[in-house]
């Protein structure tokens, strides 16, 4: 009886051991699912971080009128991305996103710099950059 007892204890204790080994590995595995998505996403932000020095050159000769919003630009990118905080760069990254659409929708209504070839790919650059950080963000929130 006292063998029967001992290895019932012994198999509620081998299946509670078994459990917490589960779950702690699947823990892990989403702890490194969130550090794997955030580091995808923090590649095309920095892709479309090192696109906006180049909106700046195309742009600022077309945007004399724009110069706050250009100004406002150049002032986010001047901030250091890699000494950034997640946090941080996922909030400037969207605040650049928004100056940098602005300055474009301004930029759009003058033909000359909207026939350049330059201008459109770069405009096709920042568009890509942007659809990649908005599936690497929801595959980040899931």
């Amino acid at each position: 009886m006292f063998k029967v007892l001992l290895y019932v204890f012994a198999l509620i204790f081998l299946a509670i051991m078994l459990y917490i080994i589960i779950t702690i590995n699947s823990f892990k595995k989403a702890k490194n699912d969130v550090r794997v998505a955030y580091r995808k996403m923090d590649v095309y932000m920095k892709k479309k971080w090192d696109l906006i020095p180049t909106l700046i050159e195309i742009v600022k000769p077309y945007s004399k009128h724009q110069l706050t919003t250009l100004e406002s630009v150049i002032r986010l990118r001047n901030t250091t991305y890699d000494n950034m905080s997640k946090e941080k760069k996922i909030k400037t990254i969207d605040e650049l996103d928004y100056r940098a659409r602005k300055l474009l929708s301004t930029s759009k209504d003058n033909s000359s710099l909207s026939e350049k070839e330059n201008y459109k790919k770069l405009v096709h650059n920042l568009e890509m950059a942007n659809k990649e950080i908005l599936d690497a963000k929801i595959h980040y929130n899931e």
